[in-house]
């Protein structure tokens, strides 16, 4: 059984990076725990304080900015 579990698990994987290979996205975790998908134009990912998500283009936000605006940067 824990063969078969493996496995599924191993399709999932592969299942979602074929899906975000089709759709060029890459899907990130919010803080709140949602799946979100953003352009792989995107070098960056944003979170405000309202749960919205933002991919930016380019160089990174600094902390300070990052605090001033009250965002937090997403990882993958």
């Amino acid at each position: 059984m824990d063969s078969w579990n493996r496995k599924m698990a191993s399709d999932s994987r592969i299942s979602q990076a074929r899906t975000e290979a089709i759709m060029g996205t890459n899907t990130y975790t919010t803080t709140y725990g949602q799946h979100v998908d953003v352009s792989v134009a995107a070098d960056h990912v944003y979170q405000n304080q309202y749960g919205d998500v933002y991919g930016v283009s380019g160089t990174a936000l600094d902390q300070e900015a990052l605090n001033a605006l009250n965002w937090r940067e997403l990882n993958r």
